[in-house]
Order: C-alpha cells, then sequence, then structure tokens
C-alpha cells in the first residue's frame, strides 16, 4: 500500500542530520554533473551552481572542454572535467574512472538530445549508483523503453545492486514517457487506486496517475514537478503543497535537479533527498519573491542564495 505524507518544515525537521563540526571535503559528498552543451550552456551553470550550494564538498561537472574555462571562470571552486566522444578510445575509461570517485551522477539538463547524451545515460544505466535522470536524459529514456532496450539495462543495476534511479518529469515529459507504454497493457494495481482517490483535484490525478504507470513499468523513483509536487519512492507518496509561480521560467528545473543530485551524495535517502529538494527549491523561491515584492523578477539562478534561509528553517544550517 502507498503511504501519502505531506512534506511540511515539521517533517523534514525530524530527518535533519547535522553535520560533525570537524567535517572535511572527501567524505562532504562528491556529485558528478553530466549537464550542458554548446546549445544549452546555461543549464549546466544552473545545476553546479545548486549543487554546490546543497552542501558537497566537491562538484564537477563534466562539459565541452572549450567551455571550461568560461565557467572555471564563473565557478572557480568546482571542477570540471571535458566531455569525451562515443567514438574515442578513451569514453568507457574515462566514465568509469570518474564513477568511481563520486557518490551521485546527475545527467540530462541542456546536454541535448543525440547519440553521445544516449551513450552515456547507457553507461550510467548499468555503473552508476544514485543516479539522477533529468530533462534531455528523459526523451532519452523514452527511446530506450520503446526500442525495448531498457528494461535489460535496469536488470544490470539490480544485479550489481545499484541504487534506484530518480527522475524529475515536467507534465510533458511525463506524458512522453506514459506514452511509450500506452500500447503495452500496463495497468494500475488496487494500492495505486487507492492512492488516487485521496487526490481531489482532477488535473492532479491525471499526473499522478500518468506517474505511477511510469513508476511501474520503469522501475524508478519519481519526482512530479507541478502543483502539488509528488515523490514517488519506497511505497510513500510525499507531496509539496507550496506553490510559486516564479519557477514558471526555464532553468528552474536545472536549479531543482542539481540540488537533488548534491543532496543525494551527501548520503541522503533517497527519500529524504527527494522531499527536502523539492521543499528547499519551492520555499527558495517564495522567499525571493517576498523579498522583491514579485514572482515576475525572480530568476533561476536567484535560486541557489536562498537555500541557506530554508536550510536553517528545517534544521540543515550545518
Amino acid at each position: 500500500m502507498w503511504q501519502l505524507n505531506e512534506i511540511t518544515k515539521q517533517s523534514l525537521q525530524q530527518q535533519a542530520q547535522q553535520r560533525p563540526a570537524d567535517i572535511y571535503k572527501s567524505i562532504a559528498g562528491k556529485v558528478l554533473l553530466l549537464t550542458g552543451s554548446f546549445e544549452y550552456p546555461g543549464a549546466a551553470l544552473l545545476s553546479l551552481a545548486a549543487a554546490r550550494k546543497s552542501g558537497v564538498g566537491y562538484a564537477c561537472l563534466n562539459v565541452a572542454r572549450e567551455l571550461i574555462p568560461a565557467f572555471a571562470a564563473r565557478y572557480p571552486g568546482a571542477l570540471y572535467q571535458p566531455r569525451v566522444s562515443v567514438d574515442s578510445a578513451e569514453f568507457s575509461g574515462t566514465l568509469s574512472s570518474l564513477l568511481s570517485n563520486y557518490d551521485a551522477v546527475l545527467i540530462g539538463c541542456g546536454r541535448g538530445i543525440n547519440s553521445t547524451t544516449m551513450q552515456e545515460l547507457k553507461f550510467l544505466l548499468m555503473h552508476a549508483n544514485n543516479l539522477i535522470i533529468d530533462a534531455d536524459a528523459l526523451r532519452l529514456l523514452a527511446e530506450l523503453q520503446a526500442q525495448g532496450e531498457l528494461a535489460p539495462l535496469l536488470a544490470t543495476r539490480q544485479r550489481l545492486n545499484l541504487a534506484t534511479p530518480v527522475i524529475l518529469p515536467h507534465y510533458g515529459e511525463l506524458k512522453s514517457l506514459y506514452q511509450v507504454l500506452a500500447s503495452a497493457g500496463c495497468s494500475l494495481t488496487a494500492a495505486d487506486y487507492a492512492l488516487l482517490s485521496q487526490i481531489e483535484d482532477e488535473a492532479a490525478r491525471r499526473r499522478l496517475t500518468a506517474a505511477l504507470l511510469v513508476q511501474k513499468a520503469y522501475q524508478l523513483n519519481i519526482v512530479v514537478k507541478g502543483v502539488p509536487t509528488y515523490c514517488l519512492v519506497d511505497n510513500q507518496c510525499w507531496y509539496n503543497t507550496d506553490a510559486c509561480n516564479a519557477l514558471a521560467k526555464a532553468g528552474s528545473g536545472d536549479v531543482l535537479a542539481g540540488l537533488l543530485a548534491g543532496l543525494l551524495a551527501q548520503g541522503f535517502s533517497a527519500a529524504a533527498a527527494m522531499a527536502t529538494a523539492v521543499y528547499v527549491h519551492c520555499r527558495a523561491a517564495i522567499i525571493l519573491s517576498e523579498r522583491c515584492a514579485s514572482t515576475r523578477t525572480v530568476m533561476p539562478e536567484d535560486l541557489p542564495a536562498a537555500f541557506a534561509a530554508v536550510f536553517a528553517s528545517i534544521g540543515l544550517a550545518c
């Protein structure tokens, strides 16, 4: 049976884990970001900024070599690794070496829908623990499902005891994932219907229905973006009723993904990381909107600066 739980300041305070006063960078979490491209460099910067503000000891951005100097000038405290072509003999070796040094991996934000991203996604599905899949990589995930390639990759993960991947679809991406299943005869269980019966809003129930089908077929943990935002993980459905239309801007999702990846890298459970990231992301937007008396002028790049206030309110200031 699904358990329906609201994400609140109080629920997060109960799960808060203080960082030791003597913690050092090597044990404070290491996150690897396969985000950004020539077409979408901003997605890399947004996800990187959010990951660094989550509290990780190391944040490494894997991106086109030509972009690194400009990015390093913006964030000199981050690490950078040049993206390797799938045609290179170094492709598998480089990714394997990177994965051995990092606690969580994010792929997708502005990465591009192309053969290189597809090969990176396949490799990560078979090898990366604490994997977060978002944006462009979600479209490629649907392609893998349509081509019958996803099940074997997920089976490999299970044999290797790798953690269940987390995806963060908005409704358009969720429909893309769901449409692949439409002709496969997938159906909900009695437990699913029991959960849906508790959702009064029709639009929210429609989003959650699609998410439950995707969760079942793809064997994934899901952050279902929208109002409310739902987190499906470990037979629990956490929901956040906070809303702020300042987040209705391109790039907001990149910030959420980077924040979630950073929390997972620090050892948060999937449920705690998902719930905390969703709450902090939205509350940061609300705080900034109140400060400037407008949701229109809050930009995604402003959000990480407000994380500190929200972390403090839920007992994660240190």
